[in-house]
């Protein structure tokens, strides 16, 4: 997750405030890139950690990584944060080592044919923050047609949805649209096969190291998630 400093630096950031994962308070984008580099992270280590350098330890890996485009308080912020992302993964040569991910797909459309994969983030709010009510008839399953459509209008590969709004239906339609179907937030393993027996979704995002590949072929890295409870589906 990366959000935009005060003065233009391109952090690594899930809250839109350091005050829980750090020893600091404010807003990311309140703060300076010096003043982020003096707090204390939960875990010890001092500093948050900019694109650039998470970039520089994953590049001769062959892993990927999936940048999510946060949420900025601007139109303005939002589009100078997709930009700077978008020269950064340039200048560091990793445009097969990322993929750009948001709610936002206005920051997705920057991305359209340069070679950058890029998947839309879809929550029960999301589309540009209009709210789900809107698409009560024209909703397959809780996934707004609407939104899958404005999707691949600005590139997008994928629609990454939450588990617990996932259904055959939804799969099935992305599928049509052409789109891969990732779900996130997903505790335990066996919520990943239940919902979409018929149709399982491409691959998982976020918490648990999860790629689904058939109903019945699942691989998975050592998680404290897996041994979280959820409801049941």
């Amino acid at each position: 997750d990366v959000r935009l400093t005060k003065d233009g630096e391109v952090m690594v950031m899930h809250d839109s405030t350091i005050n829980r994962t750090t020893n600091g308070s404010g807003k990311v984008s309140d703060l300076t890139f010096s003043q982020l580099q003096n707090v204390r992270m939960k875990n010890g280590e001092v500093g948050v950690p900019t694109l650039r350098e998470i970039l520089e330890i994953v590049k001769d890996n062959n892993k990927r990584v999936n940048i999510e485009i946060k949420d900025e308080n601007t139109p303005q912020r939002q589009k100078i944060l997709a930009e700077k992302v978008f020269q950064i993964v340039n200048e560091m040569n990793a445009k097969n080592n990322v993929v750009i991910s948001s709610f936002l797909l206005e920051s997705l459309a920057l991305f359209r044919n340069t070679g950058i994969r890029t998947e839309a983030l879809f929550w029960h709010y999301s589309d540009q923050g209009r709210l789900l009510t809107e698409y009560i008839e024209s909703t397959t399953k809780n996934i707004p047609k609407r939104y899958i459509h404005e999707a691949k209008s600005v590139g997008a590969s994928a629609i990454n949805v939450p588990y617990d709004l996932i259904s055959k239906e939804a799969v099935d339609f992305i599928h049509s649209a052409g789109l891969e179907v990732n779900i996130w937030h997903a505790p335990l393993i066996h919520d990943l096969r239940f919902p979409t027996p018929k149709s399982p979704p491409d691959g998982q995002t976020g918490r648990l190291p999860v790629r689904c590949v058939t109903p019945s072929e699942v691989s998975f890295g050592a998680s404290p998630f897996l041994q979280r409870r959820s409801p049941s589906i």
